[in-house]
């Protein structure tokens, strides 16, 4: 399709192109609101707020025309493909082509609604509404990479960024002058920046927090503007120099060193 009003979306790893399905641009933007505590105090007008530094989850509308696949024989077997495709347990990555160098994160958050077009015979409108997370990520920020020495956030939010160390022994993590200290790894750790948990894999059935030291009981993160980064071994030897981290410049017993910025803005 063609023209400036009209795009693809993915979700859940899967093109809305791949069932017939073509967004309807603009869109309106989800925003999250902040999350207050209000306080009455005696003898004062108004009320005292209290922001702890949240925000709620937002709403995104999105409208579709489709026109069915010939892979589908009938209406029926095409929306029953397309629910199978949105409905997920948790967040999923949702891109859209207007807008691509960032994603939200999102979950459907209703049944999506059909209606036929009686000015186009095969053609139907379709409404989906996800509750989207209160950020948008940045592309460039979602997959595996080496670690520089000096990381840059552009963005204006700090962002939790994700780890992982495949070695064994003892290391210490300093990120900003910050030290996070892991004790006794056997291979790997995957940290998760956000959560301020470790795992020994990637599906995080594996606890290891009783393996890390964290600062103030909180993980890594980024502040706008440069970061500094370093993973210091027992003796002495850092992994991190000037953003080089191949195998050949790495100690002995760390044999990776990754990360995932999650770079983030507020949507």
């Amino acid at each position: 399709m063609s023209g400036d009003s009209r795009g693809t979306m993915i979700f859940n790893n899967k093109s809305s192109e791949e069932f017939g399905l073509w967004i309807n641009f603009p869109l309106a933007p989800s925003h999250g609101a902040p999350v207050f505590t209000n306080t009455k105090v005696p003898g004062k007008s108004g009320e005292v707020l209290d922001y702890d530094g949240s925000l709620n989850n937002g709403t995104l509308t999105v409208d579709a025309d489709g026109w069915r696949p010939k892979q589908f024989e009938n209406m029926f077997e095409w929306q029953s493909a397309i629910m199978e495709w949105l409905i997920t347990d948790d967040y999923s990555p949702l891109k859209f082509s207007f807008w691509p160098t960032y994603y939200y994160e999102a979950a459907l958050s209703g049944a999506p609604t059909f209606t036929s077009d009686p000015e186009n015979v095969g053609q139907f409108k379709m409404q989906m509404q996800f509750t989207v997370h209160p950020y948008a990520f940045a592309i460039n920020g979602i997959d595996w990479q080496k670690v520089p020495k000096h990381p840059q956030n552009v963005e204006n939010t700090i962002a939790w960024p994700d780890w992982h160390i495949v070695g064994n022994g003892n290391f210490t993590l300093i990120v900003n002058d910050k030290s996070y200290s892991f004790k006794d790894i056997d291979s790997e750790v995957f940290v998760n920046g956000e959560n301020a948990v470790a795992y020994q894999n990637a599906d995080g059935t594996v606890p290891l927090n009783d393996k890390v030291i964290w600062d103030n009981n909180d993980a890594p993160y980024f502040v706008h503007g440069m970061n500094t980064v370093s993973l210091i071994t027992d003796n002495g030897v850092d992994a991190v120099s000037d953003g080089d981290t191949d195998t050949n410049v790495l100690p002995s017993n760390i044999k990776k060193f990754e990360y995932r910025p999650n770079w983030r803005r507020k949507a």
